[in-house]
Parts: C-alpha cells; sequence; structure tokens
C-alpha cells in the first residue's frame, strides 16, 4: 500500500472507532438516566430512548458492513457466536408458538422479544468489533459508571428526601410521552422501616442488581483509569453501591456476591490477595 492509502485506511478506522465510541456511550447514558416506561406512541412499547439508539446501533453496523466500512468477517469471537445461538433458539421458539393457546397480549410479548433482540444485537455487534482498545473500551466504562452513579443519586434523593426526579427526566424527553400500558410500579415503599426505592429504574430489584453488576465495572475504572482524580475515580463507586443498598433487595446482595466474586478471581494474584 502507498502511504498515502495507509493513512487513508488510518483515518478511516479510527472515526469508525470514534463513532462506535460514542454510539455505546450514548446507549449507556440512556439506559441508565432515561426511565424505560417513556416511550414514542408511533413505535409502542419498544420506542424507549436506550431501544431506539440500539437500532440505530444495527443499523449502522448494517450500513457499514453493505459499504465495505466494515467487515465482520475480520473478527472473531465468542460473543457473537453465543449471539447467534440465541437468535436460533429464540426464532424457533417463535416460529413454534401455538396461536390456538396464546393470547393476543402473549403473541405481542414474543414480537416485542425479538424487537429487542434486534436492538441488543446491535449494541453486542457494535461493542464487540468495533471498540478495538483497552482505551475505546475505558471510555465506555467512564461513562456508563457516571450515568450509575446519576441513577443512585437519584436513589439517595429518593431514599432520604423521599424527592422522585424521573418526572422531570421524562418531561425533558420531547416527543415522549409515559407508556400507559407499563405495569411499572414506581414509588418508594417501606421494608422494614427503610425507604425501598427505584432510582430510574423500573423497580427496586432492577435497580440492585443493575447496579450489583455495575459495582466491578466502576472498581475496574477506579483502579485503573489514573489519569483522573481520585475523586473522580471513586466517587461513581460510591454512588453505585449507595443505590444497591438503598433499594432494599436481597436480589442486589446476590448480584453484588456474584459479580464482585467473579471481578476478585480475574483480578492480579497481588491484587486478589488485597481484595
Amino acid at each position: 500500500m502507498t502511504g498515502r492509502a495507509v493513512d487513508r485506511s488510518l483515518l478511516r478506522r479510527a472515526t469508525s472507532r470514534s463513532h462506535a465510541v460514542v454510539m455505546v456511550q450514548a446507549f449507556a447514558v440512556a439506559v441508565m438516566v432515561f426511565p424505560s416506561d417513556v416511550i414514542i406512541k408511533t413505535v409502542g412499547a419498544d420506542g424507549y430512548p436506550a431501544i431506539l439508539i440500539a437500532y440505530g446501533m444495527l443499523l449502522a453496523w448494517v450500513a457499514a458492513t453493505l459499504f465495505g466500512l466494515h467487515n465482520p468477517l475480520h473478527y472473531r469471537n465468542p460473543v457473537r457466536m453465543a449471539l447467534w445461538a440465541l437468535w436460533l433458539v429464540s426464532l424457533v421458539s417463535y416460529v413454534f408458538i401455538d396461536p390456538a393457546i396464546v393470547t393476543p397480549l402473549e403473541q405481542a410479548a414474543g414480537d416485542r422479544w425479538l424487537m429487542q433482540l434486534a436492538g441488543v444485537t446491535g449494541v453486542i455487534l457494535v461493542t464487540a468489533e468495533c471498540l478495538r482498545s483497552v482505551d475505546d473500551i475505558r471510555r465506555v466504562l467512564r461513562a456508563l459508571t457516571w450515568a450509575g452513579a446519576f441513577c443512585g443519586i437519584v436513589a439517595v434523593l429518593q431514599s432520604r428526601l423521599r424527592l422522585d426526579v424521573t418526572p422531570y427526566l421524562r418531561w425533558v424527553l420531547p416527543g415522549f410521552s409515559v407508556n400507559q400500558g407499563s405495569t411499572v410500579n414506581a414509588e418508594v415503599v417501606l421494608r422494614g422501616g427503610i425507604n425501598r426505592v427505584f432510582g430510574t429504574a423500573i423497580d427496586p430489584i432492577e435497580l440492585g442488581v443493575s447496579a450489583g453488576m455495575l459495582l466491578p465495572l466502576a472498581v475496574y475504572v477506579a483502579m485503573y483509569d489514573t489519569k483522573r482524580s481520585a475523586l473522580g475515580r471513586w466517587f461513581p463507586v460510591i454512588c453505585i453501591a449507595t443505590a444497591a443498598t438503598a433499594s432494599v433487595s436481597r436480589s442486589a446482595v446476590l448480584a453484588i456476591v456474584l459479580s464482585m466474586g467473579v471481578f476478585v478471581i480475574a483480578m492480579r494474584p497481588v491484587h486478589r490477595v488485597n481484595a
């Protein structure tokens, strides 16, 4: 290749990488910040912000592949194989649905699952194939942990002050409205004399489990993203851990034990001993 061709190839890769990072960051922020019961009515129940961004990621991946900007054959990873297996099982299950024994509501749930799986596919493919460096991954994790910290702050306001700011988060999305058919029961309740809150999730269990899964990622960023101050690295860890406890959920405890257990096992030996 000539020098100009090499420069053009490197520029194309850098542009593709930066776009992929921004898309995954936008999805991470949307899924943690905006409640999933706000939708675009014309789209239906799957019209909430995070899934719309996921659909855009799938379309971007397909377009980049068709126009020769991305070649998926250059990437081999078990994540994609697991994804295709999930698609196979889901499609077989969908084809063998017996319309004589399912209700229209159950049929609609099957349709929504395929739509959600399409969005998840976009997120997985873009993340697995277009984040090409540790720096890319850390940029995404940084956005994800700070979005999780925001959710933790919302949970603290609900727990300590009984102040719910989620209606204002719904209001800042033009063109979106609350899903009237949503089964979300988002309200602060008491468990053992403690306010059990939901943050920006649909219920306290989802908040606790999500925070439990995010906690080891936040700890990883705090340990290795040394370009930022200690406060900037560990503040999200504190917020996410607080969100998990504010949910007052046994599922949150289980999520923390499992996720942190895997994280500790994957540590370097010296760090594992300290943990």
